[in-house]
């Protein structure tokens, strides 16, 4: 006959067998929850269970600035920078360039001659196919000019003569725009400021203390104290008398030459019958209307008191 179970383990087993029974009702039993912690769940949940953000619509990344232009520049020297992208595009930037300098959008070319010192920032734009890049911030320094101008000429080398025209030119090595200037000039006389010319006519004579200069952006040349002298003309020469042969009742013409740097008033004193003086010309002309050897003075004088004289012959013949 079979042995009966101990107590002990009789009730083992029993405590056994009803959890086994309570584990398959609770699996089997659908999961019931309160709000409040549901709500604490899902505030426990980790992040990566959350839905992904919906990407933006991606750039052209071939659109893209190979770096700043050249940073450093001189008053009154030529500058040129040449931007690059990685695609074609058009170029245009934030900021402004120093004074002299500009950008062509389409080349990416900045050039120019810089006018004045200091340091300008700005930031490069790179358009291409409605998309664009930019690159920065850029900077470009302006320093001082590295050529200050030189004036070669010096002061005016020759003397003037009233009523005469004038001419000297100054001379400068030196940056771009530099400008020529001239004070105490003698009146009547000017100064180009880009080409350095001296000219005109003097009016007055005397001596006065001129001063030449020659300015760059980076600074200025001058020569001070020059003497200069605008003199009386000299006085006329006659060089040679008019034609000495004529004929009567035939048309005469004949010059009284003379050498002189100022205008002359001419005269001419005994002439035959039927000829006549052009005073401001000093031609004789007309037509003889006797026959004879005629001794003839002619003379030359300026306004300012030169005076010249000499004796002629005019010849007329019978035809």
């Amino acid at each position: 006959m079979p042995r009966p179970l101990r107590p002990v383990a009789a009730a083992v087993t029993s405590i056994l067998v009803a959890a086994v029974a309570v584990g398959a009702l609770v699996a089997a039993a659908p999961a019931v929850a309160s709000p409040a912690l549901a709500a604490s769940a899902a505030a426990a949940a980790p992040a990566a269970l959350s839905a992904p953000a919906i990407p933006s619509a991606p750039r052209d990344t071939s659109v893209s600035i190979a770096g700043c232009p050249v940073n450093t520049a001189n008053v009154g020297s030529r500058y040129f920078s040449l931007l690059r992208a990685h695609d074609r595009a058009v170029f245009s930037l934030i900021g402004t360039l120093p004074a002299g300098l500009t950008l062509d959008a389409e080349s990416g070319a900045i050039r120019g001659v810089p006018t004045a010192e200091g340091s300008s920032g700005f930031t490069l734009v790179a358009t291409s196919r409605d998309e664009r890049a930019e690159y920065g911030p850029c900077f470009i320094d302006v320093g001082p000019s590295l050529d200050p101008p030189t004036l070669a000429t010096g002061c005016p080398v020759d003397d003037a003569v009233v009523d005469q025209p004038y001419r000297f030119a100054m001379a400068a090595s030196g940056p771009e725009g530099m400008v020529y200037s001239a004070t105490g000039l003698p009146a009547g006389l000017g100064v180009d400021p880009v080409s350095g010319l001296i000219s005109g006519t003097a009016t007055v004579p005397g001596m006065s203390t001129v001063t030449v200069s020659v300015t760059g952006l980076g600074g200025t040349s001058t020569k001070t104290g020059c003497a200069f002298t605008v003199r009386l003309p000299d006085r006329p020469v006659i060089v040679s008398c008019p034609a000495p042969d004529a004929v009567v009742g035939l048309p005469y013409s004949g010059s009284i030459r003379v050498k002189s740097d100022a205008a002359v008033d001419y005269g001419a004193s005994w002439l035959p019958a039927g000829l006549e003086l052009d005073h401001a010309t000093g031609v004789i002309s007309g037509v003889p209307a006797v026959a004879g050897r005629f001794p003839i003075i002619v003379d030359a004088a300026n306004a300012w008191g030169g005076y010249a004289r000499m004796s002629c012959e005019i010849s007329v013949r019978a035809r």
